[in-house]
């Protein structure tokens, strides 16, 4: 890698380390079949018809968490209106115009992709 940054350090404007995004997905492999879900609920002593409101509320405790982290980082937190839309596109442009190079670029979301459909 240096030696790539020292041959092409004039056509290079920064560079990341660690994780340079993450996505989180709706299907948790171990959710995903029955009987992972099963395992899942009754290790927690949930009830199957209770099932639905529990991760719900999981999910909106991640996106509440991931938004007051953008919050207190004063990053923005952006509504796309395509989960096929180009997520590290928008997150490069959100980058450059900020002169972000490390940390925290924002938050993206998206419309849910349908089960079945990858976007």
């Amino acid at each position: 890698m240096k030696q790539f940054l020292s041959r092409h350090s004039n056509a290079v404007t920064g560079t990341l380390s660690g994780f340079d995004r993450l996505v989180f997905r709706g299907t948790l492999r171990m959710l995903a079949h029955r009987g992972g879900m099963m395992s899942y609920r009754y290790a927690g002593r949930r009830l199957l018809k209770n099932f639905a409101s529990h991760a719900e509320a999981l999910t909106r405790w991640l996106k509440d968490a991931s938004e007051a982290l953008a919050r207190q980082a004063e990053r923005p937190s952006r509504y796309l209106a395509s989960s096929a839309a180009n997520k590290a596109h928008h997150a490069r442009e959100i980058a450059q115009a900020d002169g972000i190079r490390q940390g925290l670029i924002c938050i993206l979301t998206a419309p849910r992709v349908k089960p079945g459909r990858m976007g």
